[in-house]
């Protein structure tokens, strides 16, 4: 079985598909849950507040799917423009708006601007670079201590990209380096979203992907 996040902030969404799906899924691989400003908007969430206010009961629902402490809840810096600097005061801000169980973690863009700042942002909150197109921008981005890249294997096909290869030959120069996570015991590795068939989720996990699952 593999390991997924759900990709939405529609909690009653993902309430529905887990009461309908938890007896045949181990809420082990129930990775956690990955959203971006989009997502928000999407229920009519166009505020720092209202993100704030809904940030906690995504965590709790992630808590109560897992009840093992181990869930995240991936939230995205809200500006592409935004410096480094202003990245890292936002996951100063946020970090703590979770349920006191699952953690909060960052999604920020490919910019080399703000991946020199990933070191402080990992003081606070676990990093996930996101709307990655190509190989060597992922190898570039995991030069630097950050949890995850995201590639994004249907939209770069729609473009004529062979995603497979893409992914492959990052997972290959990837592994043959050590994992800058290594002395914390932690891995890295690439999350795939924007699958647009059954048989894209099913390549992407079995290159070892670790797959989101939206709506």
């Amino acid at each position: 079985m593999i390991d997924f996040f759900f990709d939405t902030a529609d909690i009653d969404y993902i309430n529905g598909v887990w009461q309908k799906t938890k007896e045949q899924v181990n809420a082990t691989h129930v990775r956690g849950i990955t959203t971006n400003p989009n997502a928000f908007h999407k229920l009519s969430m166009h505020s720092l507040s209202s993100w704030e206010q809904h940030l906690p009961r995504l965590c709790e629902t992630v808590s109560s799917i897992r009840n093992d402490g181990e869930g995240v809840v991936y939230v995205q810096a809200p500006n592409s423009n935004m410096t480094g600097r202003e990245v890292l005061d936002f996951a100063k801000y946020i970090h703590t708006r979770n349920d006191g169980n699952t953690k909060l973690a960052l999604k920020i863009p490919p910019f080399l601007p703000i991946l020199k700042f990933v070191d402080q942002i990992n003081e606070y909150m676990e990093v996930n670079v996101t709307g990655v197109s190509d190989c060597s921008t992922a190898l570039c981005c995991f030069s630097y201590p950050v949890r995850y890249v995201s590639l994004i294997p249907g939209r770069m096909e729609e473009k004529g990209l062979d995603a497979k290869s893409h992914i492959d030959y990052t997972n290959q120069r990837k592994a043959s380096r050590s994992s800058i996570f290594s002395s914390k015991e932690r891995c890295q590795e690439i999350i795939t979203g924007s699958m647009r068939t059954l048989e894209g989720l099913r390549w992407v996990s079995e290159c070892g992907t670790v797959p989101t699952i939206g709506q």
